[in-house]
């Protein structure tokens, strides 16, 4: 029996049935029983499998433009776990049921945390809700699905003491790039990605430009946009440029030991004699994470230096706009949101301090 076309391939689509009967009025009775059926429940959708979705959804969004962190992510989430567990199954058959089985799997057996769950949601939600677009399904089951919620936690920001004592790690162990990097963090709030991608050429008079950034994906770095995908820019104290002239000395120095010149348009953060080759990011990241645990710092991590500048930034009075366009956040109220707490947390600091100097109404 045909039931139309595959909204996905075009393929017909066939159904048969195998049954016996004592007689051709008892078949005829069968028959109609199944057309009956039939009818009052028409196949839905596509019949195709959810690899083949999977596969047109990543060239659909690398096509789009997405970040190349963005489809590697998607892919090896494809790959690892959402592959084994959906590939085979053609999408109009996956129920939000079999999805919320899954994301219980996935807490229990495989210990993942709430927040990785959801991305593995919102891959399979984003193709799903595609396949809607592409008229090969007639509604999004992950809509109807449960992922876990992430419970919103206090933010964990470092103090300058603590963050002093990490710089003063690198310089002990001679790693006066790494202390470079957090004092740059910590004056400029910029990403790990964005402070591995800046140049000598991105400042100028006391300003810095920051449009791209580095992404470490399958042992290659990759020059990007910012996050946003917008540039801004960055004005830190001049103190900071003192410390920048002190490293492009030391940059020189080494330079010269080579008989080469780092080139004018030559990464900040770089070892490398002429200084054309940048830190890996997640190099910097690991480095930094051996020394915070060296110090018994374990709940810092390099980005806690970018949660630092932002509720420094809004405690010393800075409008949440221009704090926003420092850090490349390209919605002031997800800055607001994010750091309200801790900033609250900084002003209670601060009235505590000024309380032990007010004047009693002691007899």
């Amino acid at each position: 029996m045909r039931l139309g076309v595959d909204p996905a391939n075009g393929d017909i689509r066939r159904i048969s049935r195998t049954f016996k009967a004592k007689n051709r009025t008892a078949a005829d009775k069968i028959v109609r029983s199944f057309l009956d059926e039939m009818a009052e429940n028409p196949v839905q959708g596509s019949g195709v499998k959810f690899s083949v979705l999977a596969a047109e959804w990543l060239d659909h969004i690398e096509m789009q433009g997405r970040s190349p962190s963005t489809l590697d992510t998607s892919r090896r989430a494809i790959k690892n776990s959402i592959g084994p567990a959906f590939g085979d199954r053609p999408i109009n058959t996956i129920t939000a049921r079999d999805l919320d089985r899954y994301y219980a799997d996935l807490s229990t057996v495989g210990k993942l945390k709430p927040a990785s769950i959801r991305r593995y949601h919102a891959i399979i939600s984003s193709a799903l809700a595609q396949s809607v677009k592409w008229g090969w399904l007639n509604e999004n089951v992950a809509a109807k699905a449960s992922p876990p919620v992430i419970e919103r936690s206090n933010l964990k920001v470092p103090s300058l003491q603590e963050i002093q004592q990490i710089v003063n790690y690198f310089v002990e162990h001679e790693k006066m790039v790494y202390a470079l990097a957090v004092i740059l963090a910590t004056a400029t709030g910029m990403r790990r990605g964005e402070l591995c991608a800046l140049r000598w050429s991105d400042m100028e008079d006391g300003i810095i430009t920051v449009d791209t950034g580095l992404l470490a994906i399958n042992g290659r770095l990759i020059t990007t946009t910012t996050k946003s995908g917008k540039s801004r820019i960055v004005a830190p104290d001049e103190r900071m440029f003192e410390v920048l002239d002190d490293w492009r000395s030391t940059q020189n120095a080494l330079a010269s030991q080579f008989k080469v010149k780092v080139k004018k348009d030559g990464y900040v953060l770089s070892s490398w004699p002429d200084a054309t080759r940048p830190m890996n990011p997640d190099t910097l990241t690991t480095t930094f994470g051996k020394a915070a645990k060296a110090l018994d710092l374990r709940h810092i991590h390099f980005h806690s230096l970018r949660h630092y500048a932002a509720t420094e930034l809004l405690a010393g009075g800075v409008d949440v706009r221009n704090a926003a366009s420092m850090l490349g956040h390209s919605n002031p109220r997800l800055t607001l949101e994010t750091y309200a707490h801790a900033t609250t947390d900084r002003q209670r600091s601060a009235g505590k301090v000024l309380g032990k100097a007010v004047p009693t109404l002691g007899k």
